[in-house]
């Protein structure tokens, strides 16, 4: 089975600890991994990771990510009103930007996708 797992870098962290047992248990009941980094330099656990892992490290900027733009309705009255615009307009870029990912990545097919929660970046992904 083919299982990508998307992660928001790979710096010291519980999560990206949580990653690589993931992928070690995975791995070993005979599994194909692929780790998707989504801030490529944010890199120290690489290595945690089993050798044969293939990793993708691809950017993905916060002003792809709708909620980046929540500040806005917060700090100022007329955010309200801007908001639906910056949403669609991210929305419709986070898609062309996966349109891109899967070209570049030559339209690779997986079985399972696991992004770990709590980071927007690759739950948006």
């Amino acid at each position: 089975m083919k299982i990508a797992m998307v992660l928001d870098g790979l710096g010291y962290g519980g999560i990206e600890r949580v990653g690589a047992s993931y992928a070690k248990i995975l791995e070993d009941l005979g599994n194909h991994i692929t780790i998707i980094n989504l801030q490529p330099d944010k890199n120290a656990m690489k290595d945690k990771y089993p050798k044969s892992c293939e990793f993708i490290n691809t950017r993905l900027p916060n002003a792809l990510l709708c909620e980046s733009y929540f500040g806005v309705i917060k700090r100022y009255w007329w955010g309200k009103y801007l908001y639906p615009f910056a949403y669609i307009t991210s929305k419709i870029c986070m898609q062309l930007y996966k349109l891109k990912f899967k070209i570049v990545n030559r339209g690779k097919k997986y079985d399972i996708a696991i992004a770990f929660a709590g980071h927007t970046r690759d739950l948006s992904f």
